[in-house]
């Protein structure tokens, strides 16, 4: 059974509203919301109205947009867009009486933070752990030119906190040999750090049976009550990472959109979200970055290059730096 209801949307988020463009739609300050086996729903024309965008639909797709920005929704698919980034969003667009409606999950944790991100409050970006993946006994992936996977991710951790303090910010290591932290032992290094840090970032390669796979991917964790993008059933276990889901989205967006500019071999694969154990037990704004499939001949043969780690780790750093100036007190 379909439930119709009212958010008053002033009183969850800041009486801050920046115009996107003078001769678009007037916002307004409520959000028609329906109920939906067991499940909150937002409207899409009042989003638009809410922002000062307009609606798009057409076939399988649904959009939003105005001057600055668009959001891409597939009626058939989780797959989508923001601003040219490819993002996976929780939920289906669900259609009710000639209206479409996104999740309130989706409204709350990725759109709205992507659109207004000038308006984030937070602490401001000081410290910064860096998380090689893998070490030790621990190999990681295997390139198909021999390259371990531990080596090329300390190789850009290592680039990435030299680029960090040159900027003036504080940096921490899960490992800065070839060691074999736990991930028990990397959340608690988090959590012992001093100062603590504002972020937490895992660098990784990724790898697959099919060579021709590449592509660069970056994942927060996943929400409660909404699944990963590789599952369709939602996660019931609450993590402290998940008090940052506005920040973990816009900080994972921001440092995807970065390396798609900068690193443009090699493909977008988006925006996505886990629960993969480090990102999900720090309590700060944390995201793991697949940068590139070692299986690949063409990416791991870059990977292995001094070079291209270096680029790579440019490109993060940019990203941080983006997201840094967004969110400030």
């Amino acid at each position: 059974m379909i439930r119709l209801r009212f958010f008053a949307l002033f009183l969850i988020f800041s009486a801050v509203f920046f115009s996107f463009s003078t001769t678009e739609a007037a916002p307004q300050k409520t959000i028609q919301s329906i109920r939906y086996s067991g499940r909150k729903w937002v409207k899409v024309n009042d989003i638009a109205n809410f922002y000062g965008m307009k609606v798009y639909i057409k076939d399988n797709t649904l959009m939003l947009y105005s001057r600055y920005y668009k959001a891409v929704f597939n009626t058939k698919s989780r797959a989508g867009s923001f601003n040219g980034v490819k993002l996976h969003w929780f939920f289906l667009p669900f259609q009710y009486k000639n209206a479409y409606y996104i999740s309130e999950q989706d409204f709350l944790f990725l759109l709205d933070p992507l659109i207004r991100q000038r308006s984030l409050k937070g602490r401001p970006v000081r410290t910064i752990m860096i998380d090689a993946g893998h070490g030790g006994k621990d190999t990681g992936a295997i390139g198909v030119n021999k390259k371990k996977e531990k080596d090329i991710t300390l190789a850009i951790a290592l680039k990435l906190r030299r680029k960090l303090i040159k900027l003036g910010y504080t940096v921490w290591l899960t490992r800065a040999g070839d060691t074999f932290p736990s991930l028990d032992r990397r959340v608690a290094l988090w959590k012992g750090a001093r100062p603590k840090p504002d972020l937490f970032i895992s660098i990784h390669c990724n790898a697959a049976a099919n060579r021709t796979v590449r592509g660069m991917e970056t994942f927060a964790v996943t929400p409660l009550n909404v699944p990963s993008t590789a599952d369709k059933k939602p996660v019931k276990n609450a993590y402290p990472g998940q008090s940052f889901n506005k920040y973990n989205t816009l900080l994972a967006y921001s440092i995807q959109r970065s390396l798609i500019k900068n690193l443009p071999y090699s493909p977008d694969r988006g925006v996505k979200h886990a629960r993969f154990y480090v990102i999900r037990n720090v309590s700060c704004p944390a995201v793991l970055i697949e940068t590139g499939f070692v299986s690949n001949w063409a990416e791991c043969t870059r990977l292995s290059s001094d070079v291209y780690q270096d680029k790579v780790a440019t490109a993060i750093l940019r990203g941080i730096i983006n997201y840094s100036a967004r969110v400030k007190k």
